[in-house]
């Protein structure tokens, strides 16, 4: 029987990936696989999707975990991808974002073919920037469950990679503090989609209007809190106004007047580790990247 995906087969996959226009309708790769091959479509689908992360499963393979556009995270294993002959291993590392054909499968889907989009080339340009972009992606990893579709969050997520990439470019070599507000900046749009953006006009306790003078981040109530309401929370964070300025500029999310943030490069540490506490409230357990991420960027680490 005939498999689109056996062995001299590969190009009908990427034929699949180019649209064709006539003249009045342009015949979209799913419309062909379900109009030619209608039980083929049934049991795979294409997407376009960014890899989170990967890790070894078994003696060949790897489990493989994607952000798609149409279908939200997906836990996927790619069969044999560790043999040298491997033709996906390339278009399977973290970062590269790609065309999937993926097969249902009774555990996890499968990774049947895959057509390169892009790969952003940040880990070989700049390892602080890896770092970031490791960190970022870990994030959103954990903060997701599979099969949920958000395609404003993987619009971000392309966003992101893309600014990061363009950063590395015109800058290479230059200070990490301009990189580090990108990613702050894109981490609080995340937390926002997700609903868990902290709270940065109101007191995350009182509810009312923050004045200009001491605050507090308080990660036990979700955000920014005047002295007033801190109470006992002995594991609020002290902040300068010059932080709390920074945070409320990056949640309005427009990323144009965070480029013209002033260098700082304390308030940055500062913003990043607040960030990466309050995520890892959020998330219950630290980033597994969390060590190497404040490592590379010589954030302090705080007791």
């Amino acid at each position: 029987s005939f498999s689109p995906f056996s062995s001299g087969n590969e190009c009908l996959f990427l034929w699949f990936s180019i649209p064709l226009r006539s003249s009045r309708t342009i015949v979209t790769p799913d419309f062909f696989l379900s109009y030619f091959f209608p039980s083929l479509m049934s049991s795979t689908y294409l997407t376009d999707g960014v890899v989170l992360a990967r890790r070894d499963w078994r003696e060949y393979d790897r489990l493989i975990t994607l952000y798609t556009e149409k279908y939200g995270k997906v836990e996927t294993v790619a069969r044999g991808v560790r043999k040298i002959t491997s033709k996906l291993a390339g278009n399977l590392e973290p970062m590269t974002y790609a065309r999937f054909m993926l097969a249902r499968g009774r555990t996890f889907d499968v990774v049947a073919s895959s057509v390169k989009q892009s790969s952003f080339q940040i880990a070989q340009n700049d390892l602080g920037a890896f770092a970031l972009a490791s960190y970022f992606l870990e994030v959103l990893d954990r903060l997701t469950r599979p099969n949920l579709p958000d395609h404003e969050l993987f619009a971000l997520l392309v966003e992101y990679l893309d600014e990061l990439e363009r950063d590395v470019a015109l800058h290479d070599g230059s200070p990490v503090f301009q990189r580090l507000l990108l990613t702050e900046f894109f981490l609080l749009r995340v937390l926002h989609q997700l609903g868990f953006l902290p709270a940065l006009e109101t007191c995350a306790a009182g509810r009312e209007t923050l004045p200009h003078a001491e605050l507090w981040f308080s990660f036990a109530h979700g955000g920014l809190v005047c002295d007033d309401h801190r109470g006992n929370d002995t594991g609020a964070q002290r902040i300068r106004p010059q932080v709390a300025e920074i945070l409320r500029l990056m949640g309005d999310g427009e990323l144009e007047p965070v480029r013209l943030i002033k260098r700082d490069d304390r308030s940055a540490a500062d913003i990043g580790f607040l960030l990466n506490t309050f995520i890892t409230h959020v998330a219950g357990e630290p980033m597994r990247s969390e060590q190497y991420f404040l490592s590379i960027l010589a954030v302090p680490q705080r007791g």
